[in-house]
């Protein structure tokens, strides 16, 4: 049963009299007037809404602002609203929701969402470290590999050459010649991972200054 145009007015008068730095308070209401809001008018609506997202967000309640933003940038293209009180709010959606995705560790999503918004907004800084970070995340299967053998290589290493070192100390143990590989195996060990985590951070950026450059040249 819809509102009646005076319940609807007070609803909205009782919502917009909420701080909106008040998160709590303004998901509490919106939830509990949340089927008569949606029969606002389009303005009062899309207003009220638009607070309710940045409250989820600010809240840390990234499930439901993924959900929000998604209904809210598909209203913004369907009624082709280009800025809402002197706002960019298509571009502020898009970023909370990339935001919202990272936050979620989605990052394959997060990096796709935040690669089209760098490719319509290349100045974004935030947009662009966001994407960055979405990246870097993402670790590729090599990686991951790299990462196993290069670090059973230091343990292995380190533990090998301390109980060479405990036998040497407390009984008549010979030394070894192969206690002179031990450092040269760590070494390389611990080149080769920390080899393969700036190739990867590096490629991440590059990749990230590629995709803004095409949109900018």
């Amino acid at each position: 049963m819809q509102s009646l145009p005076t319940q609807q007015f007070r609803i909205y008068q009782e919502f917009k009299s909420i701080d909106p730095e008040d998160f709590q308070g303004v998901i509490r209401l919106y939830d509990q007037y949340a089927e008569q809001i949606r029969v606002f008018d389009f303005e009062d609506f899309f207003d009220c809404t638009l607070i309710f997202a940045n409250a989820l967000y600010e809240t840390k309640k990234h499930v439901r602002s993924v959900a929000v933003c998604t209904e809210l940038l598909e209203i913004i293209i369907q009624e082709n609203i280009q800025a809402w009180a002197g706002e960019d709010v298509y571009q502020a959606i898009l970023l909370q929701k990339g935001a919202s995705l990272w936050y979620l560790k989605n990052y394959k999503e997060a990096s796709h969402h935040l690669t089209q918004f760098a490719k319509m907004y290349p100045n974004n800084e935030t947009g662009k470290v966001l994407l960055r970070a979405s990246m870097i995340k993402q670790v590729p299967p090599s990686m991951g590999y790299i990462r196993l053998v290069t670090v059973m290589l230091i343990m292995g290493a380190l533990l090998t050459g301390l109980v060479d070192l405990i036998l040497s100390l407390g009984f008549d143990y010979p030394l070894t010649t192969a206690r002179q590989y031990y450092p040269m195996i760590f070494g390389i060990a611990v080149g080769v991972f920390f080899w393969n985590e700036i190739h990867h951070f590096l490629k991440c950026i590059r990749q990230v200054n590629k995709t803004i450059g095409r949109v900018k040249s």
